[in-house]
């Protein structure tokens, strides 16, 4: 089971240019203040205005809201969901998560290159949490997985988010089960749902891990090259890209395996 780059560098380069650039520039204006909040040991007031205001404004942007999308709570729920030491600390160490520390062996997850199966559970348990969280929270009755997918790249950069363009990435690559019209939230790690979430990062840490020169090569290239510092959302942008016909980026080997087995 593996994730390979199959695209040339030029390739790669052409699709972060191609990726539209008020979408480059809502995620780095996020980001910064999701930086800034992560390196915080407790959340401050200032910095939480800041992400709360930034983050409303770029979900809007990116289509929460709208007549068919998850619904947007008011920018005073996002202030005082930030301000909760809790969710703080999910959010802070899933920002703190490099994707080199995530990889697998077989069938066996690898977390910083460990096998344990208590950690293993508390990075499910804490990225589910706060996806649900997140859910709660920030959106009015909302039941898909995008948008706080969505939330939590944009503030830590972690992983892609499981929207419609990068679902269809994935299974053009070759990840099945993920293609589907609708992806609910999953309450926790256990189900099917849950374990694709889950197992997605350590399949992305070992690409990551095996093709970082050329891909940092391809970002510095490109018209941002500051994305080098986020593995996470290079993958959500060429995935992106690649649920379009005009790119061939990934290509995943099962070898007969259901990929979110992972253990």
């Amino acid at each position: 089971m593996v994730l390979k780059l199959v695209g040339n560098p030029r390739q790669i380069v052409d699709a972060i240019n191609a990726f539209p650039a008020g979408y480059h520039a809502g995620f780095a204006k996020v980001r910064s203040a999701g930086r800034r909040y992560i390196a915080e040991r407790t959340p401050t007031e200032s910095i939480v205005l800041e992400l709360a205001k930034h983050l409303r404004e770029i979900l809007k942007d990116w289509g929460a809201g709208g007549r068919k999308a998850s619904q947007l709570r008011e920018e005073d729920g996002f202030v005082s969901t930030f301000l909760e030491t809790t969710l703080h600390a999910s959010l802070a160490k899933l920002g703190r998560t490099s994707l080199l520390g995530l990889n697998f062996n077989g069938t066996q997850r690898l977390l910083n290159g460990e096998p344990s199966p208590e950690p293993l559970a508390a990075f499910d348990t804490s990225l589910l949490w706060a996806l649900n969280n997140l859910s709660e929270k920030l959106f009015d009755k909302n039941t898909n997985v995008t948008y706080p997918m969505k939330s939590v790249l944009l503030i830590s950069g972690f992983m892609p988010a499981f929207d419609s363009q990068v679902r269809q990435g994935l299974k053009r690559a070759g990840f099945e089960g993920i293609g589907k019209t609708q992806f609910l939230l999953p309450p926790d790690a256990r189900g099917v749902e849950g374990k694709k979430v889950t197992r997605l990062p350590f399949i992305l840490g070992q690409c990551w891990a095996k093709f970082q020169p050329q891909l940092q090569e391809s970002i510095q290239k490109s018209k941002q090259p500051r994305l080098s510092e986020d593995p996470g959302r290079i993958f959500d942008v060429l995935l992106f890209m690649q649920g379009s016909d005009n790119y061939e980026i990934f290509r995943f080997y099962t070898e007969g395996r259901r990929w979110y087995d992972l253990r």
